[in-house]
């Protein structure tokens, strides 16, 4: 690669604290969940599961709602800003979950949190096309996307042996705090454009619009989107991956069921997932800014292949005839595999993709592909929960068809993709 083009430290900088910040608020995201245990030995609050699935599926409302919007909020008002927005605002959650004692009142802040924590997103596109060439797309997004896998493992060490020390209230204060006083660090030491470390600004001048200016020009560009292959079939790929990535949540559930894992061992083994995820992104994060076109996209597809073959062998466990100890290891194993195969199609062509289309409306395009992800999601967890209940051999059959789904979308994306390129790398696209 040439020297012209090489990461400048100012450009390291940057992408290590939007990988701090946005971590950071994946890291508030999973203290609910983290501490809910102490919560429901408190006597005065005695969370019930029941009590904690209500919190958590308004969570996935805020989600779904601030996807609609973060994206536009980010556009608005700039990478930088939104960023900082972004962990205040999640911050400030997080300390609210210490104070009041209802159901009502927790659901109301997890939704507010995770729709807050959604902007965080888009505001990492916005600065990515804004500090880094697009030769280093793939580098920046893969990095950016390990901070929610690092800062989740860190969640569960930190909050175990703060709520240890401190209680489950007290240690909703102190994580909030930490971030509420990192936000205006980060927005310190973020700068409000690379032309001030005497770096060239890569975000094409693009200026930020007022709300009506910007909703106007949001119809202008789904017409733009809508005829825009490349773009169609990334969508229907990232809804087909983010059905795969729920089967995560049912793992532990087969393992323990269907082939006979203790339920200690069954939790364990979806740990693995993110552990894959990590060294995947690390490693195919460069080799997508360093490998011809045609060689990522055999490697991406070839990945997602194996992604099923997983599936197909932790299907088949039960029938392997192994020992309780062999079929452990061999879950850990597949289900390391599978969070290792699938991390680079999950996190890097669209991401990468939507970076480079540049313009106004980063932001926007980033949140919208996960909206259509979300509705995708809560459709198959409808019908997915009836398949397992009545028979785990038709839930892994309906997983392994949106494996071929998904493989054969992301097939035609590089197929359109290679109509526009040519032989280059992928992220100079």
């Amino acid at each position: 690669m040439e020297a012209s083009i090489k990461i400048k430290y100012q450009q390291w900088e940057t992408l290590g604290l939007i990988f701090l910040a946005y971590g950071g608020t994946m890291l508030c995201r999973t203290a609910i969940g983290a501490l809910s245990p102490a919560m429901a030995e408190d006597p005065e609050i005695m969370l019930t599961a029941s009590q904690l699935g209500e919190i958590l599926a308004w969570g996935a409302v805020g989600s779904i709602v601030g996807k609609i919007f973060s994206g536009i909020v980010a556009d608005i008002i700039g990478g930088r800003r939104a960023l900082f927005a972004c962990v205040f605002t999640v911050a400030l959650s997080t300390m609210a979950f210490s104070l009041p004692s209802s159901v009502f009142f927790f659901s109301l802040i997890h939704f507010v949190l995770r729709i807050s924590q959604t902007i965080g997103w888009p505001a990492a596109g916005l600065l990515i096309n804004q500090w880094f060439p697009k030769q280093h797309y793939g580098k920046a997004w893969g990095i950016t996307a390990t901070s929610s896998r690092v800062h989740t493992a860190v969640a569960a060490v930190l909050l175990g042996v703060l709520v240890a020390a401190f209680g489950w209230r007290s240690s909703f204060v102190i994580v909030g705090s930490f971030y509420l006083v990192a936000s205006f660090i980060l927005l310190y030491l973020i700068e409000s454009s690379p032309t001030k470390v005497g770096l060239k600004d890569l975000s094409d001048g693009v200026e930020h619009k007022s709300l009506s200016e910007t909703l106007k020009g949001i119809f202008k560009w789904l017409i733009i989107l809508k005829k825009d292959l490349c773009f169609v079939y990334i969508s229907l790929t990232m809804m087909m991956l983010y059905v795969l990535y729920d089967f995560l949540g049912y793992a532990p559930l087969y393992l323990n069921q269907a082939t006979g894992l203790s339920a200690a061992d069954a939790a364990t083994a979806s740990a693995f997932f993110p552990l894959g995820a990590f060294f995947s992104l690390v490693i195919f994060g460069y080799l997508y800014d360093k490998l011809k076109f045609g060689n990522v996209r055999v490697l991406v597809i070839g990945c997602l292949s194996l992604s099923t073959l997983c599936v197909g062998l932790l299907w088949s466990l039960s029938s392997f005839g192994l020992s309780t100890d062999a079929t452990q290891n061999l879950s850990f194993f597949l289900i390391f595999m599978f969070g290792f195969t699938f991390a680079p199609a999950y996190w890097l062509p669209v991401n990468v993709y939507i970076t480079g289309l540049g313009g106004y409306h980063i932001g926007f395009t980033l949140g919208l592909v996960d909206v259509f992800g979300y509705i995708s999601s809560a459709i198959f967890n409808v019908v997915a929960g009836r398949l397992a209940e009545s028979s785990w051999d038709s839930y892994l059959l309906f997983v392994m068809a949106f494996c071929v789904f998904s493989t054969a979308f992301l097939f035609m994306f590089f197929r359109e993709m290679k109509k526009r390129i040519g032989h280059t790398p992928v992220s100079q696209a």
